[in-house]
């Protein structure tokens, strides 16, 4: 691959291993297309570091979305409950 001519000691791997993050340059690089492939082997080890970094970040950041979004929804049905509250206070307030 040549993937590793740049590289002295493949330090990106090294960079990821060391973070225990999943998915590892061997595991990116065959699902690039061409372009990509071509744009990633000019990268530098840091680059690459941080290229796989992001990409292993993605899953936390749909989960994160995902919360942020069921939050919001229950903030929606906690507001609909307190005006449904609001509307029996005042209906009992104007029945004196």
């Amino acid at each position: 691959m040549p993937m590793d001519n740049n590289m002295s000691g493949n330090s990106s791997q090294m960079m990821m291993s060391d973070m225990g993050m999943g998915m590892t340059e061997n595991d990116i690089y065959p699902n690039l297309n061409s372009q990509e492939k071509a744009m990633y082997d000019q990268l530098n080890a840091q680059q690459r570091a941080f290229v796989i970094k992001m990409v292993n970040m993605g899953p936390k950041i749909q989960m994160m979305r995902d919360k942020m979004m069921d939050g919001q929804g229950q903030m929606q049905q906690d507001r609909g409950m307190n005006r449904g509250m609001m509307q029996q206070d005042r209906n009992m307030y104007n029945q004196r």
